[in-house]
């Protein structure tokens, strides 16, 4: 478990105070507790901080307009992410082969498969995305995929491990097991 830095926290808060203050139109904030995410964006930060995935060219999937892509950004102010706008299931990321430094997909995982549902995406979308970080990361680059649920990530991993372990053991140097997730 990663232990919550103090000063992070307490700037994860006050920006989110700040930004709501000043009225400013965001996606994802909490009706009943607009601070809900602080931890969860404070831990993302500490991550993003600690193995340098602010360096280079930096891909975040989804909206620059959510709440936590603001607060995040905002505390790396010379970062210019590169934010995408489109179907992840199917359409390929407009970016070329081995051209980013570190993929960041904050809680964007779980809507691209709901596995368990067969509703609106599939697994065989799951699949592509990942081939597509994977495809855009240069060699040694970094993927951060936070997903609030593990329970569901647990899932997502056991069904592509079931699923696809040749294509696992392709794409990869080697299989992940659940004891290299780090979770904090």
């Amino acid at each position: 478990m990663m232990n919550l830095d103090q000063s992070v926290y307490e700037y994860v808060v006050s920006t989110i105070k700040a930004l709501l203050d000043r009225k400013v139109v965001l996606l994802g904030v909490s009706e009943w507790n607009p601070l809900f995410d602080a931890r969860r964006i404070t831990y993302s930060i500490q991550v993003i901080r600690d193995y340098g995935l602010y360096k280079g060219v930096v891909v975040e999937v989804g909206s620059p307009n959510y709440l936590a892509s603001r607060v995040i950004w905002s505390y790396f102010p010379d970062v210019n992410p590169i934010f995408t706008n489109h179907d992840l299931r199917f359409e390929p990321f407009p970016l070329n082969s081995e051209s980013v430094d570190a993929l960041i997909a904050l809680e964007v995982i779980e809507h691209i498969s709901d596995w368990p549902y067969q509703q609106a995406t599939t697994l065989n979308g799951l699949f592509y995305f990942l081939e597509e970080c994977f495809r855009i990361l240069r060699p040694g680059g970094y993927g951060f995929f936070h997903h609030t649920k593990c329970h569901f990530f647990v899932g997502h991993i056991k069904s592509l491990i079931r699923a696809a372990a040749d294509v696992l053991r392709m794409a990869f140097p080697r299989i992940y097991a659940f004891r290299d997730c780090r979770y904090f």
